[in-house]
């Protein structure tokens, strides 16, 4: 209880001194926002801690899937570590486990302790026979993508923020200097300076077809929470664009839960068959219940796989020749593990590029501002002398 009141008091006092100062400093308005702010931070953090539990509890079961040790026990230890809903959940998951229930039906009961996709996988490692190897490929993709993604959150994240000082900053600027630097130079017979007319019409010009750029910044903006709550939680919504761009890692959960069936030599269709069924997105499981269809008319699992844009078409030679050496399970891990990397370096090669562009296109406007709003007093000093 002490230590739940004391974390509730630092977050209440930093946020109760953050928004005072944004109320003395730029008003209401700025508060409203730095309010919202707290609020995201806060959800952010939040996100993010439990996303790390749901990673210590799938270490904790796959180490004792991997010792052939009972997974009630070793959930029942995680759970004493945990307080909340958190630690309330992992007693709950415990108690299934203990009455017989199987480890993928007891986490469907008990929704936040594991992300959706990690379940599909887990699903079809009990129905292989290989939950342990499954529960080391949800460990170690997690491994593998946290890290890039960590510091690509991170810069996005700032450069929003940026975005966001800059558009209220703006908005102060355009609804309170302007004006009554207008006024002052009418009452002195002054002309304003060329850089401030054309900043003073540009910001005119925006105010007066502003919703012309509402839409783009809408998208903006709701692509950014679909990005953060994506990489919190493991749950997507299907937006366009991040669907598209996670559709590399769809095909790693895909190839890797094929893998754990190569490796026991059983046929793909019961596998592809679970993960139309219970695979969290609905894309994906459109795609998938199709290849299941032409699995079930007799073409080859690979080629549907490519038919349906699930696989590239150098990943269908890939599988193809590893069919035939007899390495299939081996070739399937290392083009889930390959998808990862490339997503995540190229989502990083991005923002390192953009990143820079963002930043002096920021500073540009900025100059722009500085310069506009700063030669006119220069200009009435001198008139004045």
């Amino acid at each position: 209880v002490l230590v739940v009141l004391g974390r509730v008091l630092f977050i209440g006092g930093t946020a109760a001194l953050f928004l005072f100062v944004c109320f003395v400093a730029m008003g209401i308005g700025a508060s409203i926002i730095g309010a919202f702010v707290c609020a995201l931070v806060v959800c952010l953090a939040v996100l993010r801690h439990r996303r790390s539990r749901q990673y210590m509890l799938l270490s904790t079961l796959a180490v004792a899937a991997r010792r052939l040790m009972p997974l009630a026990p070793a959930v029942d230890a995680f759970a004493d570590e945990r307080w909340g809903l958190m630690g309330y959940r992992a007693r709950r998951l415990a108690a299934l486990l203990r009455s017989g229930v199987s480890l993928p039906d007891a986490l469907l009961k008990t929704p936040g302790l594991v992300s959706w996709q990690a379940q599909a996988t887990i699903r079809v490692g009990q129905e292989t026979g290989a939950l342990a190897q499954a529960l080391e490929d949800v460990v170690s993709s997690h491994e593998l993508h946290s890290p890039l993604w960590t510091q690509i959150l991170g810069r996005v994240l700032y450069l929003f923020g940026l975005i966001l000082c800059a558009c209220m900053v703006a908005t102060f600027m355009i609804l309170r200097i302007a004006p009554e630097f207008q006024k002052i130079f009418e009452e002195f017979g002054c002309e304003l300076p060329a850089v401030t007319q054309f900043a003073m019409a540009t910001t005119h010009l925006l105010a007066q077809y502003w919703f012309l750029l509402f839409p783009f910044l809408l998208l903006f903006i709701l692509w950014f929470f679909a990005l953060c709550f994506q990489y919190m939680t493991g749950i997507r919504w299907n937006l366009p664009l991040v669907n598209r761009l996670a559709r590399r890692l769809d095909t790693a959960v895909i190839l890797e839960a094929l893998a754990l069936a190569a490796e026991r030599k059983t046929d793909f269709q019961p596998q592809i068959a679970t993960l139309a069924r219970w695979y969290p997105v609905r894309a994906i499981r459109r795609r998938l219940n199709a290849v299941l269809g032409d699995v079930r008319s007799g073409l080859d699992w690979n080629r549907s796989l490519a038919l349906r844009g699930l696989i590239k078409p150098a990943e269908l030679a890939v599988f193809e020749a590893a069919g035939r050496a007899g390495n299939l399970a081996w070739a399937l891990r290392e083009m889930a593990d390959s998808n990862r990397r490339r997503l995540n370096y190229r989502m990083l090669n991005a923002v390192q590029i953009l990143f820079p562009f963002a930043i002096l296109a920021l500073g540009a406007t900025v100059m722009i501002f500085v310069v506009s709003y700063f030669l006119p007093l220069i200009k009435l000093i001198d008139a004045l002398s």
